[in-house]
């Protein structure tokens, strides 16, 4: 049976057509955190930095629980800037697939919806997070869960504007905002980019269907966080060397690991996400990050036109 070219990305097939590849050897997008497994597993090594982790300051902070005592029991919660790259272990019992063999899940779709908003709602811009999924139906899945939080508040906003004596409140709810929250498969994010990224992989990281590119593509999003929805016990995930790594990766980092036991419900989540704080104004952070990459915006428009085979630019 010929081969469904569809199952690969454009730039493989223009390299397939015989255009020659160029490797771009800077990136300019992701904290050099989030570019280190992009580099390790797709470009050898080879792949440098223009940007400092300075210029890709935390927009977040996680609590961090300390032992103080000698009795096992916690005493104190510091703060940390949150990692550039967090895993969130979440073991799926509801995994579906419509009748065009794309997966989805519940369960996930809200955890990703719930992250997205809470980024939103700690001050991130909701035009820069960006939720990404492997599969279609996921990502439409995860669109209507961000549809309905935005209704819900719209009507809470309503409710409490009729309810104040001393007059409305002009202030709007940030989740009203949530419909601004890009949610594209890899394919559809391919050349754009976000501050905060959600990657929902509905358990096993796309199984087979997943090039090297397009998850070059997924991984090389995000500009100062990325969060991974996965199932770490998933066979088809531990059996790729790029997500055992970003596990490892995420695992070196206070609070870059979040254990199933600790997203087991949805209060469980709640609890979880409520730990995360805004590193002080995250949109003015933000747009600062953005003002020092603007000296670099020529030469990437420039390179940008040359194809190459994987690319943090592309």
């Amino acid at each position: 049976a010929p081969r469904n070219s569809l199952h690969e990305c454009l730039f493989t097939r223009l390299q397939l057509a015989g255009h020659v590849p160029t490797l771009l050897r800077t990136q300019y997008r992701c904290h050099p955190a989030l570019a280190r497994v992009p580099n390790e597993s797709f470009y050898g090594g080879e792949l440098l930095n223009g940007v400092t982790e300075t210029q890709r300051e935390r927009l977040l902070l996680a609590r961090v629980a300390e032992n103080l005592g000698d009795d096992g029991a916690t005493r104190r919660r510091n703060e940390t800037p949150m990692p550039p790259l967090v895993w969130m272990d979440l073991t799926l019992t509801d995994l579906s697939w419509d009748s065009g063999r794309s997966a989805y899940s519940k369960r996930e779709a809200r955890l990703a919806a719930a992250i997205a908003t809470r980024a939103v709602g700690l001050g991130v811009c909701p035009s820069r997070v960006g939720v990404i999924a492997l599969f279609k139906a996921q990502a439409s899945l995860i669109q209507r869960e961000l549809d309905e939080i935005c209704a819900n508040s719209q009507q809470h906003t309503q409710q409490d504007m009729r309810d104040m004596s001393s007059g409305p409140d002009d202030t709007p709810s940030p989740y009203a905002e949530t419909h601004r929250i890009q949610v594209s498969t890899v394919d559809a994010f391919q050349g754009q980019e976000k501050e905060f990224v959600v990657l929902s992989l509905c358990g096993g990281g796309g199984r087979g269907f997943l090039t090297d590119e397009r998850l070059n593509v997924a991984l090389t999003r995000a500009r100062r966080h990325l969060v991974v929805l996965g199932d770490s016990r998933d066979s088809s995930l531990r059996d790729r060397e790029v997500w055992r790594s970003c596990l490892a990766s995420a695992r070196k980092y206070p609070c870059g690991y979040v254990h199933p036991s600790l997203l087991v419900s949805e209060t469980a989540i709640t609890a979880k996400l409520m730990e995360w704080r805004a590193a002080g104004d995250a949109a003015e952070v933000a747009e600062k990050g953005s003002g020092e990459d603007a000296k670099e915006s020529t030469k990437q428009s420039l390179t940008k036109q040359s194809l190459t085979k994987q690319s943090l630019t592309k």
